[in-house]
């Protein structure tokens, strides 16, 4: 073939150079188009000059006729010796042609998706960019600041994304009312803490806005039931977590102004001791291994000390160091025991001991025990 450097003769079955190639038709430009695809660098190829080639692949790039360039991109969208620039020429093209090399093209660098989706990038190319493997967080923030609903949704249910705290938080801001974002992201199977609790919060505020409208209730009955059943959520997500993950969650949740005294407790009655001992740290201004330890003494005095610093209710006092009372010496069984009968057993014991020790609780405070911490029908009939 070195007697030939400007032909392709494998192509079409005949010698064809780029000044031949215009005056093909739009079938035989558009077969060319794809067997230039496949073969384009790949090993073994010695008859295809890389010049030749290039000058082909030229011509095609300004072929009018979409056939064409849709046939190139079919072959060249998996090949990992595609020349980057071509590649990149043909992801500004239109939809037809450049989505197919945006999902899955592996040529193109995260700096290029970014030129792409600064220079170019329509929602549709943005939803194409979303779908990719692997995706990097540096070009998931972008789709998250710039996307609308369908564009995040996709991002979300690509499982490979990365996606930064920050990208989630953004995403949530703009576009997180959206149910089909919702959906996805309470799909995915790692997403941060704070933005679960993000999500949940907006439910709550679309049902209770469903139960006034459409059921009758009250504004303030409906605010009551949602905000119990959107605190259970919250202690619920926060089961199993990393300390980071619920030290983050109590800052939020502070800052939010939700970090209430009915909050701690429900951490409190539904076993969840982290949470509790997160929750106590951010309010009291201290360490969260400062807490543990105060709770590890079990000593009454420097527990009170430690909830007055966390600001929280004299009328819950007692009831906390009942509680934990009931905590330390339940530790060994909770390993033989699921959690709804756990956390049952908590709550009949604490009133056991509530009971033997005269203690003197308002009749409220007992009720807020027995119908929200643990949910309705849980407890155990003695």
């Amino acid at each position: 073939m070195s007697d030939k450097p400007q032909t392709l003769s494998t192509l079409g079955g005949s010698a064809v150079n780029a000044v031949h190639y215009t005056q093909l038709d739009v079938g035989l430009r558009a077969a060319m188009a794809q067997k230039l695809g496949e073969r384009y660098g790949a090993a073994g190829a010695s008859d295809i000059d890389l010049q030749v080639a290039n000058d082909l692949i030229s011509e095609m790039l300004k072929d009018a006729a979409l056939l064409v360039r849709q046939a190139l991109v079919e072959t060249l969208q998996r090949n990992p010796n595609a020349p980057r620039a071509v590649v990149k020429a043909l992801a500004v093209d239109d939809d037809a042609v450049a989505l197919p090399l945006l999902r899955v093209s592996e040529v193109l660098t995260s700096d290029d998706l970014l030129d792409i989706l600064n220079s170019s990038g329509t929602m549709s190319k943005m939803t194409a960019v979303a779908q990719r493997s692997k995706l990097p967080e540096v070009v998931s923030d972008v789709l998250c600041e710039r996307g609308d609903e369908k564009v995040v949704a996709t991002l979300f249910q690509n499982t490979s994304a990365q996606i930064s705290a920050h990208g989630f938080d953004r995403a949530i801001t703009r576009v997180g009312a959206a149910d089909e974002v919702q959906l996805a992201l309470v799909r995915r199977p790692s997403v941060p803490l704070s933005v679960l609790d993000r999500i949940s919060v907006m439910l709550s505020e679309h049902v209770r806005n469903q139960l006034v409208e459409k059921h009758g209730l009250s504004v303030d009955a409906a605010m009551s039931l949602v905000l119990n059943t959107q605190q259970r959520m919250t202690v619920g997500l926060a089961t199993g977590m990393d300390d980071a993950a619920v030290a983050q969650l109590t800052k939020d949740l502070y800052s939010n102004g939700r970090l209430t005294d009915t909050f701690v407790i429900r951490a409190l009655c539904m076993a969840n001791l982290q949470l509790f001992e997160h929750a106590l740290a951010v309010r009291a201004l201290t360490s969260v291994s400062k807490v543990r330890s105060t709770l590890d003494s079990q000593n009454a005095l420097q527990i009170g000390l430690l909830l007055r610093s966390a600001a929280i209710s004299e009328n819950w006092k007692a009831f906390i160091l009942q509680a934990l009372e009931v905590l330390h010496l339940s530790a060994t069984d909770t390993d033989q025991m699921d959690v709804g009968a756990y956390k049952s057993k908590i709550v009949e014991r604490i009133l056991s001991i509530c009971a033997d020790h005269d203690a003197d609780f308002a009749q409220e405070d007992l009720d807020y025990i027995m119908s929200h911490s643990i949910g309705p029908g849980a407890l155990v009939q003695a």
